[in-house]
């Protein structure tokens, strides 16, 4: 970003947390990149608004309910570094599959990149404009590098033996992409110890009830997609004629593959015998039992993860 600010391509205001960036009126505004970041706002990108402000496009990023990275990295612990670390990647990593955005657009600076303190998810800036952060795909790459193994290396306490070795993978020249399958293979089983205490705690029941609407949003989905649940009982599969909700990108999923249902405001998955099975946080629900969804949580169906909200 600070080649775009030393060169006036843009000018930077900072509200808190909240940013907003006014467009040199030389520079062209990319309006389907605009398009595509609103479909994709729930989905890894901080909301942005554009406005005019004296004649000028400009960009309203809003931040303030979420906590920067720079700051969350004053004090961190290894699985909550290496869970971000997954996070961004993956962020990264559909944008290069799905082919609608580019990452030289997406800002790494740490205060630029925010953390939501309930559910851990990372939310990222994305500039759609014409001239672009980063002068082209290594030198995204390089900061790319430099910024996880910057967020690793923040932990604060003895770091644990799997981050210590996603650190020498590093090192050692893995790419990126290898980095992020690392990252994820460890973030399920620290997200499943988390799910089994909550479902021993009466206090954490909390965290699903009363809610009157569920958000399945495809995290590797070819295209944007997500389904919003707020039925009593809603069955899921790939055959239209059989279910109430189609996934109709990844034959992997079943015809009948899930069904969710809520009762008392807390929503919950039964797996309806498919194939490839469903999983919650890296946990499979085996046929005839029910698991608790809240919001943060990541479903898998087949090989497809949707995230909860």
């Amino acid at each position: 970003m600070n080649r775009l600010i030393e060169n006036n391509v843009i000018t930077e205001l900072v509200y808190g947390n909240n940013l907003e960036y006014v467009i040199n009126n030389q520079v062209p505004f990319l309006e389907t990149d605009y398009k595509v970041l609103q479909n994709q706002s729930n989905d890894g990108f901080l909301k942005c608004v554009k406005i005019t402000r004296n004649g000028q496009t400009s960009l309203c990023y809003l931040g303030e309910n979420y906590t920067s990275l720079d700051v969350m990295m004053q004090s961190m612990k290894s699985e909550t570094a290496i869970s971000i670390a997954a996070d961004i990647l993956g962020i990264i990593k559909k944008v290069k599959e799905n082919g609608f955005l580019t990452c030289q657009s997406i800002d790494l600076e740490k205060r630029k990149i925010f953390v939501d303190r309930n559910t851990m998810q990372v939310k990222m800036m994305y500039i759609p404009i014409e001239k672009k952060l980063y002068m082209d795909v290594e030198d995204f790459e390089h900061n790319l590098k430099e910024l996880i193994c910057e967020l690793l290396n923040s932990v604060s306490a003895m770091p644990s033996e799997q981050l210590a070795a996603i650190l020498a993978d590093i090192q050692a020249g893995l790419p990126m992409e290898l980095i992020y399958q690392k990252c994820r293979e460890i973030v399920p089983a620290a997200q499943t110890q988390t799910t089994n205490i909550n479902q021993t705690m009466p206090s954490s029941a909390g965290m699903s009830g009363n809610l009157n609407c569920l958000k399945l949003i495809a995290c590797d989905s070819p295209y944007p997609f997500e389904l919003k649940i707020s039925e009593e009982d809603v069955l899921i599969g790939k055959k239209a004629e059989l279910v109430d909700k189609v996934i109709d990108f990844n034959s992997a999923i079943s015809r009948r593959h899930c069904r969710v249902i809520r009762q008392n405001g807390v929503f919950y998955v039964m797996d309806e015998g498919s194939a490839n099975g469903t999983y919650v946080n890296g946990a499979r629900v085996e046929v005839g039992q029910r698991m608790p969804l809240n919001p943060g949580d990541t479903l898998k169906l087949a090989n497809s993860d949707f995230r909860v909200e």
